[in-house]
C-alpha cells in the first residue's frame, strides 16, 4: 500500500511524497536525480517494495519544481534545503531511525545536507566530483537561449507525473561543476554506501565512478564503494541488483 504524504519545505513550498508504510520504526528517505521524480522509472517504487519486504518503511519525495510538488526553480543549494524538510517530515510521522537513499543529483543532494538525525545513506549513480557537461547536447539553442537572456530556462519535465514543465536555473548548471569534493565530503555525520556502474558505452557514469573513487579516503570510517558490473547511470537494467547492495547495506547499519 502507498499513501500520498504532502508537506512544506523551509521556503514554505508544499513537497509531495510516496510513504511506503510498514510496521516499523525505521524509514528510508529517497531523493530523486536531476529534474527527475519520484516514481521515474519505477526505480524507487521498486526500490520501495524491497524495503518494505525487509521491514522498512519508505518515504520517496519530489524535490521543490519537480514531479508532484509545487512550483519553484532549480538549483543545488534550495534542493539540499528539500531533503532537510524530507527527514524533518519522517520524524514528524514518527520515525525514530532515518536512511537517506539518493540517486543522481539526489545523492549529491544528501551529502551537501549532511543532516544529522541520519544514520546512514545509499547513493546510486553517485558523483562526488565536479562534472562538465556539454550542455548544447542537453537543451535545444531556444531554451539556451532564455537562460542567456533571463538567468533562468523552462524545459519539458519528465514524463510519468503531473507536471507540464520545470523552471531551472543558470546557477543550477554551474553548481554541477562548481564545488569541490572535499568539501562536500567533510563532516558527514554518518558511513555511506556508495554504488556506480561502470558500463563503457556510459561514458557520465564511467566519469562519476573515477571521480569517486579519488575521494574514498574522504569518506567516513566504516563506509563503501561498490561497483554493479556493466550498469549504466540509470541502474534501469539492473535494478535487483542495485537494491540487493542497498538493502543489505541498510540492514547492516539500521537492522529493522
Amino acid at each position: 500500500m502507498t499513501e500520498q504524504v504532502t508537506f512544506p519545505n523551509r521556503r514554505g513550498i508544499r513537497l509531495v511524497a510516496d510513504h511506503y508504510p510498514a510496521q516499523t520504526d525505521t524509514v528510508v528517505v529517497m531523493a530523486h536525480g536531476y529534474t527527475s521524480h519520484k516514481r521515474w522509472a519505477g526505480r524507487f517504487p521498486y526500490i520501495a517494495a524491497q524495503l518494505n519486504q525487509h521491514g522498512y518503511a519508505a518515504l520517496a519525495f519530489d524535490f521543490a519544481g519537480c514531479g508532484d510538488s509545487d512550483d519553484d526553480s532549480l538549483r543545488a543549494d534550495k534542493l539540499a534545503q528539500d531533503v532537510h524538510a524530507a527527514v524533518d517530515q519522517a520524524r514528524a510521522m514518527g520515525y525514530q531511525r532515518i536512511a537517506l537513499w539518493g540517486h543522481s543529483l539526489g545523492a549529491r543532494l544528501c551529502l551537501m545536507a549532511k543532516p544529522l538525525w541520519v544514520t546512514t545513506m545509499v547513493l546510486s549513480g553517485a558523483g562526488t566530483t565536479p562534472m562538465h557537461y556539454h550542455w548544447p547536447d542537453y537543451y535545444s539553442a531556444e531554451e539556451l537561449a532564455e537562460l542567456a537572456a533571463n538567468g533562468r530556462m523552462t524545459v519539458e519535465a519528465a514524463p510519468g507525473c503531473n507536471r507540464q514543465t520545470q523552471v531551472i536555473e543558470a546557477q543550477m548548471l554551474r553548481d554541477f561543476a562548481e564545488f569541490e569534493q572535499a568539501a562536500l565530503l567533510h563532516d558527514l555525520p554518518c558511513p555511506v554506501l556508495i554504488v556506480n556502474g561502470n558500463h563503457p558505452d556510459d561514458a557520465e557514469e564511467c566519469a562519476l565512478l573515477a571521480g569517486n573513487r579519488e575521494g574514498l579516503h574522504l569518506l567516513p570510517t566504516g563506509s563503501r564503494h561498490a561497483v554493479i558490473e556493466g550498469a549504466r547511470h540509470s541502474f534501469a537494467d539492473h535494478l535487483p541488483q542495485l537494491a540487493e547492495l542497498g538493502v543489505a547495506w541498510i540492514r547492516e547499519r539500521m537492522p529493522p
